[in-house]
């Protein structure tokens, strides 16, 4: 009766604190609404304590990529300011690589400047249909995401926040002719 008892009060408290753990996570990423100015990538930024949270603020911020709420951010991949999704999808996608034409249909395979062209601009026209599309995608493959590390090791605000790689699908970013994924031969 004792160790049954004990046990109960284990997992009890032990739901308590994932419990805690996870409204910390939620506050961190609904803070995204507060960012200001460039201060929002500064190493000190919320955003990288969100990173450094790994997998864990990932169903938190695939739920913000529909909020259409300006902030006054602004980011050259973007050509002008953020709205809180956008800035949500950016933290996702420093954690886990989003394969973007796997998740979308659309190709973005063009580069200008160092930025994806086009990937925000197809973000505001269908944000209620790509939160779809990437909670979707993240359910149907999250065990299949392996975490790689950053060659030469992490620098600059990765460095300081203890952050040395981020998440990848085990398989290629490519489909077949049925548009399922395909795993490369070994």
């Amino acid at each position: 009766m004792k160790t049954t008892l004990k046990l109960i009060c284990l997992l009890f408290c032990c739901n308590i604190v994932l419990g805690q753990n996870n409204l910390a996570i939620k506050k961190q990423v609904d803070s995204i609404r507060y960012l200001k100015g460039d201060a929002a990538f500064d190493c000190n930024s919320v955003i990288w304590r969100i990173i450094a949270r790994k997998k864990e603020a990932v169903p938190y911020l695939i739920t913000l990529i529909s909020d259409n709420t300006p902030i006054p951010v602004y980011y050259r991949c973007k050509r002008g300011n953020m709205k809180v999704g956008d800035m949500a999808f950016y933290v996702l996608d420093e954690i886990v690589s989003v394969p973007k034409y796997l998740v979308t249909g659309e190709q973005f395979d063009v580069y200008y400047g160092g930025c994806q062209s086009g990937v925000y601009d197809y973000i505001d026209e269908n944000r209620l249909r790509f939160q779809r599309q990437v909670r979707e995608w993240y359910l149907r493959y999250e065990k299949e995401f392996v975490r790689d590390k950053f060659i030469g090791g992490p620098t600059g605000c990765r460095l300081k926040n203890k952050i040395d790689g981020y998440y990848r699908m085990r398989f290629e970013d490519e489909k077949s002719q049925t548009g399922k994924l395909t795993k490369k031969a070994k």
